[in-house]
């Protein structure tokens, strides 16, 4: 016997189409996916798009570990370190320079940190 799902009013035809599609792969895909859309819609929880984020991607990287794809090593901690040494650099570049050209760079430096 298969499950009797109940969605709640409001739904997107195109997240429902997703929910009626992921019991047939995994019933916590579902579980999960109905959570994250639950947890977005309650404007009361101020970490609710942080707690969506983490159940969709639960459901994104289960779907691509039964799927067989393999998992993205694409790190943006690693992205954001790379830039910020040569953004050091720049910014002790600017306190070297003198005049005009000094306090613009040091004043758009500001503007951008």
């Amino acid at each position: 016997m298969s499950a009797v799902y109940l969605y709640p009013p409001g739904l997107l035809k195109r997240q429902t189409f997703i929910l009626e599609k992921l019991p047939a792969i995994d019933p916590r895909l579902h579980d999960w996916y109905l959570g994250a859309l639950l947890t977005l819609r309650d404007e009361s929880n101020p970490d609710r798009v942080s707690l969506a984020g983490h159940g969709l991607r639960e459901v994104s990287n289960e779907l691509m570990k039964l799927s067989g794809v393999q998992e993205s090593k694409f790190s943006l901690g690693r992205e954001i370190t790379e830039l910020l040494n040569p953004w050091e650099k720049v910014q002790e570049d600017a306190k070297a320079l003198h005049g005009p050209v000094r306090e613009t760079c040091l004043w758009a430096i500001s503007a951008v940190s």
